[in-house]
């Protein structure tokens, strides 16, 4: 981390959606947060109180350390000094979501309030807003992350995409959102997989699949492997009874 910034946490979607009637039975792993982006104070519109400044850095410490009541012992402090830090209630918000999700919301709700165009934040609630079960809420606030992201990151795409498809939403529109994000999330293939299915793209559904199992990413392969013995079933011709 580079001098003089505070750790601006973000969460990395890993979860593929809940199984349709056509793969009922198939479990759906739990998404995992991840640290990831720096805001500088100097790219910060106002000063910081030196305080709030402090026990921000001092709370992303006890978090990367997985200290996480040190953690949010030192977030809360910062927010006292300084409410409107968005930081600190972004990074309490990462610590709340395990125990105390309606919490969690609220620190970004207010977040998203006190900047309203910082697309990370938007990002974040849109997750926690998805644990929630909140889809249509999540979908919304996904959406004003993508509009507001100008780095090329494919985050925000692929978590708009996840909640599409956990909406049950098989659209060209989804398929665009997890493509585009398919080449740095190899977890997007999985969800193709999915949204092709759906379609009856079966021999398309089998490479992307295919894929995501040729990748390193190993956390979901009982899932793919459960969706590639599927797609070999549907696949499958049907015999017709023998006649009399």
């Amino acid at each position: 981390m580079c001098r003089g910034s505070l750790l601006l946490v973000s969460l990395m979607v890993s979860q593929p959606a809940p199984a349709a009637s056509l793969l009922a039975g198939v479990s759906a792993p739990r998404w995992q947060p991840y640290t990831s982006g720096v805001v500088t104070i100097e790219q910060l519109s106002r000063r910081v109180p030196a305080k709030a400044k402090d026990e921000t850095e001092k709370g992303d410490k006890a978090l990367q350390r997985a200290r996480i009541d040190d953690a949010i012992r030192h977030y809360k402090l910062a927010i006292a000094v300084d409410p409107s830090l968005v930081e600190a209630r972004n990074n309490l918000a990462v610590c709340l979501m395990q125990s105390d999700l309606p919490s969690a919301v609220d620190q970004l709700e207010q977040a998203v309030q006190a900047d309203p165009h910082h697309p990370l934040l938007y990002r974040n609630l849109a997750l926690v807003y998805a644990f929630s079960s909140r889809l249509g809420d999540a979908e919304r606030v996904g959406r004003t992350a993508v509009d507001l992201d100008r780095t090329g990151d494919q985050t925000a795409r692929f978590l708009l995409g996840w909640v599409l498809v956990s909406e049950h939403k098989y659209t060209a529109e989804t398929l665009q959102l997890l493509r585009g994000a398919s080449d740095t999330i190899p977890l997007a293939h999985l969800l193709t997989g999915r949204v092709l299915l759906d379609e009856g793209e079966y021999a398309r559904a089998k490479t992307e699949i295919a894929i995501y199992l040729s990748t390193n990413d190993a956390q979901f392969r009982d899932v793919a492997n459960e969706w590639l013995s599927a797609v070999v079933r549907l696949q499958s011709p049907v015999e017709s009874p023998s006649a009399p």
